[in-house]
């Protein structure tokens, strides 16, 4: 075979791989722009949305987290301040809703004496895996607070977030509970 026939031969085999990538590179923005506008999922037997994560985590609240009546309220200014937020920006309602679940996170840290520096309060997943190693945090707790997490990033990270206010305030609800759970434990 001759140099000739090898680049043609080459050129060949790879012109469908590098127009599908091309086109994928291409076509790449557009498709991102589009994934927040997804309500839904679904992949064969798989089906994703924030309000069924957001349902499995209610579910694992009721197992986990003790009834509202047992619990400790919230600040009245903070329920006030993320009631008013839900009417502006949903997104930064969720992103406030989940400020007091890492507070309590740390406050619960600190009341076993494990140090925690300003940097752990941003890595509230590494401090929730410590906890949860060392016994202090439940497993239902650690579960109900990555799903929290999760959807919270989502929330964060969407371009357009544009989730009912139902569903957001079912997440506003859940973070106040489990938050209140922490504070219960570390107090």
């Amino acid at each position: 075979m001759d140099w000739r026939t090898f680049v043609v031969e080459l050129v060949k085999a790879l012109a469908w791989p590098v127009t599908v990538w091309a086109v994928t590179i291409a076509a790449w923005k557009h498709v991102v722009r589009l994934l927040p506008r997804l309500r839904e999922l679904k992949y064969r037997d798989v089906q994703l949305s924030f309000a069924e994560v957001l349902r499995v985590a209610s579910e694992e609240a009721l197992e986990t987290i003790p009834a509202r009546a047992a619990l400790p309220a919230a600040p009245a200014s903070d329920t006030d301040r993320i009631a008013r937020l839900l009417e502006l920006s949903p997104r930064a309602a969720v992103l406030e809703a989940f400020v007091p679940v890492q507070t309590a996170l740390t406050a619960l840290a600190r009341s076993h004496g494990i140090r925690v520096g300003k940097a752990d309060f941003y890595s509230a997943s590494a401090l929730a895996d410590t906890l949860a190693a060392a016994g202090i945090m439940s497993e239902g707790q650690r579960a109900l607070f990555g799903s929290l997490r999760r959807l919270r990033n989502a929330a964060a990270h969407a371009p357009e977030f544009a989730e009912p206010p139902e569903s957001v305030r079912e997440y506003i609800d859940l973070a106040s509970r489990l938050a209140a759970s922490l504070r219960l434990e570390a107090a």
